[in-house]
């Protein structure tokens, strides 16, 4: 970082690009889903000959990619954190929420008749984990320093020997059986790459600043996954049953994404100097993620516009299309986060403000009161 507030733009510029490899990855699906496996416009993760449909199912790839990126970028930092951010917490929930609500009232205006089920998940994103990413980083958030007291209090040896076991159990292990071994989940992948990250930071820092070995992981990472993608469409080609196994790796157990993730935040660390505008739009990419993936505006407005794709755009062009499409997604997004940010969150906060208040006094009133307890 320049100073204690200002990062490096480095960072921020892949946290863009992260941000928009998710947005390719989700308008790839929005085009496959309206496709509806008429053949018009084959978009699959079938094993395939057709050199676009492969490039597709590389697209499939970029969810786990920009995510994992993202986390790694958050860790890189957390490691130096000492205690939660109440009001940061608080002010994303917020965030999350008022897009939900505010969509889903413009929607009910127009005519929607969601059900049940639908209502609750507009009315409570949160709680559904709508948004899946930030709900398991804030739930991770929460935790983190817990997690540093740990790290700070073991040896180098025993920090390695949590990374080498979680590596072989998650991501090594995982690679022959591929399935939900020993009890994984998102919030557990969270923890295995906060302790490589903690250890790369901690103990590995000629690694971390070498452009040359970065440079190998990062093309390591990317033959890998590209590799993994090749074997198992061959395998579909030549066993029929196998042909919708096609993204069987594609995971956040995937050992390639973690070491290209960490490569390319390595790489992009060293870029030094501070931009106001990258820095800028960075920061709006959480609400970017938020409003693209609107359960009511993926469904609707992405499906329309997918669908107006398919059936403009002739198959050839299908692969800068759906790139094309997905810039052009991110961009609206970024407009109507800029919007966002200036009309309504402060007034947003404020109200979150007091509902953080409100609940911070009814903790510390049965706080006290559990504390008398003999």
């Amino acid at each position: 970082m320049s100073n204690g507030k200002t990062r490096e733009s480095g960072i921020e510029i892949l946290k863009i690009i992260a941000m928009c490899l998710i947005v390719i990855y989700h308008t790839d699906m929005s085009v496959s889903f309206m496709n509806g496996g008429l053949g018009i416009y084959p978009l699959s993760a079938g094993a395939t000959t057709d050199i676009n449909v492969f490039i597709f199912n590389i697209f499939g790839y970029f969810g786990h990619i920009g995510c994992t990126i993202f986390f790694v970028c958050s860790a890189w930092f957390l490691v130096e954190s000492e205690k939660v951010n109440k009001r940061k917490v608080v002010f994303m929930l917020s965030d999350v929420w008022t897009v939900s609500v505010i969509v889903f009232i413009v929607f009910l205006i127009r005519g929607l008749r969601p059900s049940h089920d639908e209502a609750l998940r507009a009315l409570f994103p949160n709680s559904f984990a709508v948004n899946w990413y930030i709900t398991c980083y804030l739930l991770f958030y929460i935790i983190h320093p817990l997690l540093n007291l740990i790290i700070k209090n073991i040896s180098k040896r025993t920090h390695l020997a949590i990374v080498a076991v979680s590596v072989f159990l998650y991501y090594l292990w995982s690679i022959i059986l591929n399935g939900d071994l020993f009890f994984v989940s998102k919030l557990i992948m969270f923890f295995v790459i906060y302790f490589i990250v903690s250890y790369m930071k901690l103990y590995m820092k000629e690694f971390s600043e070498d452009t040359r070995v970065n440079i190998i992981l990062l093309l390591i990472g990317i033959a890998g996954f590209l590799g993994e993608l090749f074997i198992m469409n061959l395998v579909g080609l030549k066993n029929p049953a196998m042909s919708d196994q096609i993204l069987k790796f594609n995971n956040d157990k995937n050992f390639f994404v973690l070491i290209l993730s960490i490569a390319l935040f390595n790489l992009f660390r060293k870029l030094k100097g501070t931009n106001k505008v990258i820095n800028y739009i960075s920061s709006l990419t959480l609400f970017v993620y938020i409003i693209h993936d609107n359960t009511y505006l993926a469904g609707t407005v992405r499906c329309y516009f997918a669908a107006e794709l398919i059936k403009h755009v002739p198959y050839s062009l299908s692969v800068p299309a759906v790139v094309l499409f997905g810039v052009a997604v991110f961009l609206c997004a970024l407009f109507v986060s800029i919007l966002y940010k200036l009309i309504i969150k402060r007034p947003a906060n404020f109200l979150a403000e007091k509902v953080y208040e409100l609940l911070r006094r009814i903790y510390l009133f049965f706080e006290g009161k559990f504390l008398l307890i003999k």
